[in-house]
């Protein structure tokens, strides 16, 4: 049963001892980043969602580096705001007990203070090489498709691409905290992106009650994995229930 509004949220995350926090786009727009869903989102340009194909490759990575080589300095730039501020304070709560599993690719929460992040879509300040996969920190806005320092062959962004596998060791590391955990607590992120609803299927198998904080609710096959829902704003709502917990 969903229970709408904070109040059963907070009283969910009360009684946790272990707890998973999966988020997506929403939690970083009030740093300024862009979502990927919804009105105005990057994916309402439908020719870049299909460069975005994993099957595009190679020929789309040079859509790929003009989309986002010059976002780079622009994420660098940005600072982590409440959501991110609200997750990392959890764990002075729950020493130890806090995992982050993000579809972010921005890193702000490991500038917030969170200390165990699984980065489910990858990371902007990598790259990948195009031969041998090899991956490498690169920060750089490069000018054309840059070249990988193992092979000297084209790189792509290290970024989870459609259709394809999730990275396997921050898979692995969310799956495996969420067979423990008993609250899987999902911030900003739509009911319509499958690592989300999978994630939430996963812990709910498991045992683990989960709980949304959203600017909109999940639609209502997506929201069958749901203990309860909190809708608004996540900047305003994390660190509301986070404050609530004592």
């Amino acid at each position: 049963m969903i229970a709408d509004g904070i109040g059963p949220a907070v009283e969910v995350l009360r009684n946790a001892r272990s707890i998973v926090v999966l988020t997506g786009a929403g939690v970083s727009t009030a740093s300024g980043l862009p979502q990927f869903r919804g009105a105005g989102g990057i994916w309402d340009d439908k020719e870049l969602m299909a460069a975005h194909d994993v099957s595009a490759l190679p020929g789309s990575l040079a859509v790929l580096w003009e989309t986002w080589g010059p976002l780079r300095p622009v994420i660098a730039a940005a600072e982590p705001n409440a959501a991110h501020q609200a997750i990392a304070s959890l764990e002075m709560r729950f020493p130890a007990a806090i995992t982050v599993a993000t579809q972010n690719v921005d890193g702000l929460h490991q500038r917030a203070g969170s200390q165990v992040v699984a980065e489910l879509h990858g990371s902007l300040f990598r790259s990948r090489c195009m031969t041998c996969d090899g991956t490498f920190p690169d920060p750089h806005a490069p000018n054309g498709v840059p070249l990988s320092p193992c092979c000297n062959a084209p790189a792509r962004p290290d970024m989870t691409l459609f259709g394809e596998a999730l990275p396997f060791d921050a898979s692995r590391t969310a799956k495996l905290a969420c067979r423990s955990a008993d609250v899987l607590l999902i911030a900003g992120t739509s009911g319509a992106v499958s690592t989300a609803t999978g994630l939430a299927r996963y812990a709910n198998d498991y045992g683990a009650r989960v709980v949304l904080v959203n600017l909109e609710p999940w639609n209502a096959d997506a929201s069958r994995w749901l203990t309860a829902t909190a809708t608004g704003p996540v900047e305003e709502l994390l660190p509301d229930l986070v404050s609530m917990l004592d």
